[in-house]
């Protein structure tokens, strides 16, 4: 507990965040560990996938995308190891996709015979 004081001199009591909190019981109690979280808020979602909150609720519209577990009318939670399995399913891209713009200045450059997209001097 950290105490702070105001100008008055009364004494308030500051208490860790549930983050600083979950850190520490992580530390001491391997069990409550990030990694080992049985289910998942949106924002733990979104932070365990590497995208920002607005990208993972729009993950979780997508019809390869698991269902959330609703606990309560505005409460759900999702399941970590069902996000593994579909994002594993999810197809390999075998080479980056050029954009309509590039490939389309390529071929018009070819049918004129110059390697650049530009006008060639």
């Amino acid at each position: 507990m950290k105490e702070v004081r105001k100008a008055g001199g009364a004494a308030l009591r500051q208490t860790a965040t549930a983050a600083a909190a979950h850190a520490v019981l992580g530390a001491y109690f391997p069990a409550h560990s990030a990694a080992s979280k049985l289910l998942l808020s949106d924002q733990e979602l979104a932070a365990a996938l590497g995208v920002g909150l607005r990208t993972c609720l729009e993950l979780q519209n997508e019809p390869w995308a698991p269902k959330a577990v609703v606990l309560g009318p505005r409460l759900k939670r999702h399941r970590p190891e069902e996000w593994d399995r579909a994002l594993a399913a999810l197809p390999r891209q075998d080479r980056a996709m050029e954009p309509a713009q590039l490939q389309r200045g390529r071929i018009d450059a070819s049918k004129q015979g110059t390697s650049g997209g530009g006008d060639a001097a």
